[in-house]
Parts: C-alpha cells; sequence; structure tokens
C-alpha cells in the first residue's frame, strides 16, 4: 500500500512538472522589490509616471507596491525590458497588465516595442470603466526578436486622471 502512495505521488509530481514545462517563456513583474531598477517611467506635457509603495492597503492589485500614470495633459508611460533570446517559440505570446483608471472611464494603452528600430509591435488600448483593475492583453509574435519593452501608456488632453498598474506579464507558449 505504501508503494502505490508513493508511486502515485511522484507520478503526481512528474505530470505537474510535465505540465509547467510547456510553456517557452515567461516574465513576469508586480512592481514588488526594487522596481526602480527594472521600470523606466516617461512622460511628456502635464504629466507623470511613478509607483505607490508606502503599502497603502487596497492600492496595488496584488502585493503592496503598484506603478501610476497621472496625466493633466500630455502622456506618462511605464516600460519594462524583458530579454526574450532564451526563450524557446515565440511566436504565439501575450503581454498582459492590470490598470486601473481612477476616477472614471477612460483608455489605456499597454504596448510591445522592438528596440531594435523602436518598433511598436503590439498594441491594445482598451476602454476601461473607473475605479476598479482591468487586464489588458495584447497578442504578439516575438520570433526573431531578443529584447522587448512592454509599455502601458495613458493621455489625456487636459482633464486630469491617474491610472494603477500592476501584475505585468508576458509569456510565450
Amino acid at each position: 500500500m505504501r508503494l502505490a502512495a508513493v508511486t502515485a505521488a511522484a507520478l503526481a509530481a512528474v505530470a505537474v512538472f510535465t505540465g509547467t514545462a510547456n510553456a517557452s517563456g515567461y516574465e513576469h513583474d508586480g512592481f514588488e522589490g526594487s522596481y526602480w531598477n527594472r521600470w523606466e517611467p516617461g512622460q511628456s506635457g502635464a504629466a507623470q509616471a511613478g509607483y505607490d509603495d508606502q503599502g497603502e492597503p487596497g492600492v496595488a492589485f496584488r502585493g503592496s507596491v503598484n506603478g501610476w500614470l497621472y496625466s493633466n495633459g500630455g502622456w506618462a508611460a511605464n516600460r519594462r525590458k524583458v530579454d526574450v533570446s532564451g526563450w524557446g517559440s515565440r511566436g504565439n505570446c501575450e503581454a498582459r497588465i492590470w490598470a486601473n483608471p481612477l476616477g472614471r472611464a477612460n483608455q489605456v494603452e499597454l504596448q510591445v516595442w522592438d528596440p531594435n528600430g523602436w518598433q511598436m509591435i503590439a498594441t491594445e488600448a482598451p476602454w476601461l470603466q473607473g475605479d476598479s483593475y482591468q487586464q489588458i492583453v495584447t497578442h504578439v509574435n516575438l520570433n526573431g526578436r531578443n529584447t522587448v519593452y512592454v509599455q502601458a501608456i495613458f493621455a489625456t488632453s487636459g482633464a486630469a486622471q491617474f491610472v494603477r498598474l500592476d501584475e505585468m506579464e508576458l509569456e510565450c507558449t
């Protein structure tokens, strides 16, 4: 009876391992830890990008730190460099991020850039309802690329608004 239980446990462990080994590549960043070493803010006009890192309850989607974008006319962005050169198949990939447009509904854009010539290779800009986190997803083919930037960007033409960001993922299967 003990041998059967050990064998069953070993087979279950193999099944779990092989189930997670199917992904060609995965990168996740929830702004925790040394985010300033990984994220690059950018802005133009009356806009700014930053981070909530004081652990205020209910601000981050997960964890205690999140990024944010603010615009009162202009654009703000936060981008994260991802090295995909060691990943296997990169033809079927998704970039994802959670965004919360505080105060009112608005568009928040998720982009994927190739820094070789600074080409935008994927984008999605859905209309998000205000005051709740919603996930933005864009599909992208990363074959032939070694490094990409995943970027959230937000702009207004004079109506001040914050957008919170959290839980960026880039995954190829």
